[in-house]
């Protein structure tokens, strides 16, 4: 089925105006081929041309598609969606800060040297 550029709407061909703008730049020897071929072997030609590409494109969304079910998956079967096991660690963790961080090392350390030289 062929497609004349006469019988296109005027959406139609602002689209592909606007594509090929988009396009040419980056393959100006398809502007030749425009010009002696036509807009239905450009555009034939275009998606030959950028076929590699496309296919890189779709492997990469497929692979990050697939990345992403992974996230989710590890995600899903965390601690953290466990409340006990999340309960028990931040418990433990919040243990942790309180007796060995850097608040309780001034409290112990520093506040009875300032206290008793004071």
């Amino acid at each position: 089925m062929t497609m004349e550029w006469q019988s296109l709407t005027k959406t139609q061909k602002f689209l592909i105006t606007l594509a090929l703008i988009a396009v040419l730049p980056f393959a100006p020897e398809l502007l030749l081929i425009a010009d002696i071929a036509g807009i239905e072997v450009l555009l034939s030609c275009l998606v030959i041309y950028y076929r590699p590409l496309l296919l890189k494109l779709q492997t990469a969304l497929d692979e990050g598609k697939k990345m992403l079910g992974i996230v989710q998956h590890c995600v899903g079967n965390s601690s953290m969606n466990r409340p006990g096991v999340y309960f028990t660690q931040t418990s433990f963790y919040t243990l942790a800060v309180f007796l060995f961080g850097t608040g309780s090392f001034a409290l112990i350390f520093l506040m009875p040297g300032l206290l008793i030289s004071g």
